[in-house]
């Protein structure tokens, strides 16, 4: 291995999506992962940093504005909201999306601004 650390990114409030009973998709797979990662033998070698929300700006230089501010209007406050038959928005998936595109532009940012050279982003959705 070599000597340089190892970025694993991730929010708490990416537990909080819900994608209801059934599936695939659930909180469970952050946290065996994050506690896989902080009891493991390369432990020593990885930095564990807190996911930054994207921002509106950040957003719309990869989606339509349009689409973006749907997906804003549509978050719901109460419940289960189904986008398509795979896609579930919960009242905490808008922050947990947020988080998690956040997480994507943080892991560029550590590689091309430090001497991290691997990141791992350990988010959802």
């Amino acid at each position: 291995m070599n000597n340089r650390p190892i970025a694993i990114i991730s929010h708490p409030h990416c537990l909080l999506h819900d994608t209801g009973v059934g599936h695939p998709e659930c909180a469970d797979r952050v946290r065996v992962i994050e506690e896989g990662l902080r009891n493991s033998d390369i432990a020593s070698f990885l930095q564990f940093h807190k996911a930054k929300a994207a921002t509106f700006s950040q957003l719309i230089k990869v989606h339509n504005p349009n689409y973006v501010k749907d997906l804003f209007e549509k978050s719901p406050k109460t419940g289960l909201l189904h986008l398509d038959p795979d896609t579930i928005m919960s009242p905490f998936t808008l922050q947990a999306a947020l988080l998690a595109a956040g997480a994507a532009i943080q892991a560029v940012d550590l590689v091309m601004q430090t001497e991290i050279k691997q990141v791992f982003c350990n988010i959802r959705p």
